[in-house]
């Protein structure tokens, strides 16, 4: 008896063969492969997961080391300056109107802002 999906392409991608209806039996070396499949299956779900993300948040990661840059737009240049063990420094080439700042002070700016603005319609009212 044959031990694996009789389907030529598996529709069933999430539950694998041992859930395909047309999935026969199987001994202790199939059901390893099964169970590996599976795992697979899972790993190959997550993927697509990140993948969805990524793609959601526009995010683009790249790799530069040492002295490489990286260009936004026509005006804005990041240097990778160094890197020492987990730390990597940036250097940031860009024109006077446009702000930079580390995510954590950017994050206490717009509460800030928030914060202001809430006060405004308050003191409206």
């Amino acid at each position: 008896m044959s031990t694996h999906c009789k389907k030529e392409s598996c529709e069933h991608l999430n539950q694998m063969c041992s859930d395909c209806p047309d999935f026969v039996g199987g001994d202790d070396e199939t059901k390893a492969l099964i169970w590996t499949c599976k795992k697979l299956a899972e790993i190959l779900e997550r993927l697509d997961i990140c993948e969805r993300l990524t793609k959601e948040l526009r995010m683009l990661v790249l790799s530069r080391q040492k002295d490489e840059s990286i260009m936004i737009g026509d005006d804005v240049e990041i240097v990778i300056v160094d890197v020492r063990g987990d730390k990597v420094r940036l250097g940031i080439t860009a024109p006077r109107e446009i702000s930079v700042h580390r995510k954590e002070i950017f994050d206490v700016i717009q509460q800030e802002k928030k914060e202001r603005q809430h006060e405004n319609l308050s003191n409206n009212t």
